[in-house]
C-alpha cells in the first residue's frame, strides 16, 4: 500500500512545470503558428516593442512561405524570467525557387504584471537575396 501511494506521488511530482514555463510553451506555439500562417499581427502582439511594417515590407511579407520553423537550442533562466531560443526558420519567396533559411536569436522576457512572455528581439530578416 505505502509503495503504490509513494509511487503515485513522485510520479506527480516528476510531472509539476511552473506555470511561466507552461506559459511559455504556449506563447512560443502561438508565436511559431503566427510566423507560419503569415499572422503578423498575432506575432507582433507578443513582441515587447512591436515592429514598425512598411507597406514595401508588407508587401514583401504576402509573398513569403515558412516551409520550416525549427528550434535548435532553448535556455531557460533558473527564475523563469527569461528564455533564450535559437530557430532555423526555412522560407521562400513566390517569385523565388529558392529556399533560404534564416537563423532567429530570440530573447523572451516574462512579465509578471502581465503574466505573460513577451518577445523583446526583433522580427526576424528574411532576406530577398
Amino acid at each position: 500500500m505505502f509503495a503504490a501511494t509513494f509511487s503515485a506521488l513522485s510520479l506527480t511530482s516528476c510531472s509539476y512545470a511552473p506555470k511561466e514555463l507552461e506559459s511559455l510553451d504556449n506563447t512560443l506555439v502561438a508565436y511559431e503558428r503566427a510566423i507560419r500562417w503569415r499572422n503578423y499581427n498575432g506575432a507582433r502582439a507578443l513582441q515587447v516593442k512591436p515592429m514598425e511594417v512598411s507597406d514595401f515590407k508588407r508587401q514583401r511579407l504576402k509573398d513569403l512561405r515558412i516551409t520550416s520553423y525549427r528550434t535548435i537550442e532553448k535556455v531557460i533562466a533558473p527564475d523563469y524570467s527569461k528564455a533564450e531560443l535559437l530557430v532555423d526558420i526555412r522560407y521562400y519567396y513566390d517569385k523565388s525557387a529558392i529556399e533560404r533559411v534564416v537563423t532567429d536569436r530570440q530573447l523572451w522576457l516574462y512579465n509578471k504584471k502581465r503574466n505573460r512572455w513577451q518577445l523583446k528581439s526583433p522580427f526576424p530578416d528574411f532576406k530577398l537575396y
